[in-house]
């Protein structure tokens, strides 16, 4: 059966795709819920992650420092989660999370992450690695090309 994760919402639901149909699975999660006043960095790039966040209202925008300049990469919205690949394979921060309007957001901790991470089965354990393996792989030839090249991105 293939299922990939579409969103979640505020209320400790995530919506998952399997072939044409989506289904809302309950989470069972105790979390923190964290406010922010606008323009708040809520975590630095390169930093350990402590915490992944779901966007319950609010806005935030999530930048990398690219060739000295900071990119916006994505402005993310309800339902949003941000903040895991730090938490799943503790490497840093990939990118600054920056709240662009007064924002709440479910604050989830790596001891809880960890906990429902060691109840995955091997195979699953091992292919959540190697996708965020080869995302911080992506990630590096692409600052490695953006160091080399004479334009930003836009």
């Amino acid at each position: 059966m293939r299922a990939f994760f579409m969103s979640a919402d505020v209320f400790s639901r995530l919506c998952i795709r399997e072939g044409r149909t989506t289904k809302t699975v309950e989470i069972s999660m105790s979390k923190v819920i964290r406010n922010f006043d606008s323009d708040t960095t809520i975590f630095h790039e390169g930093e350990v992650g402590r915490h992944l966040y779901i966007v319950r209202s609010g806005k935030v925008a999530i930048r990398r420092l690219i060739k000295g300049e900071q990119k916006e990469l994505a402005i993310l919205t309800k339902g949003a989660i941000f903040g895991e690949m730090a938490l799943l394979d503790g490497g840093p921060r990939v990118a600054s999370a920056i709240a662009l309007e007064p924002t709440e957001c479910d604050e989830i901790s790596i001891d809880l992450m960890r906990h429902r991470f060691d109840k995955m089965d091997a195979f699953d354990k091992a292919l959540l690695r190697v996708l965020i393996q080869t995302i911080r792989q992506t990630l590096k030839i692409y600052d490695e090309a953006m160091d080399s090249a004479d334009i930003l991105p836009d």
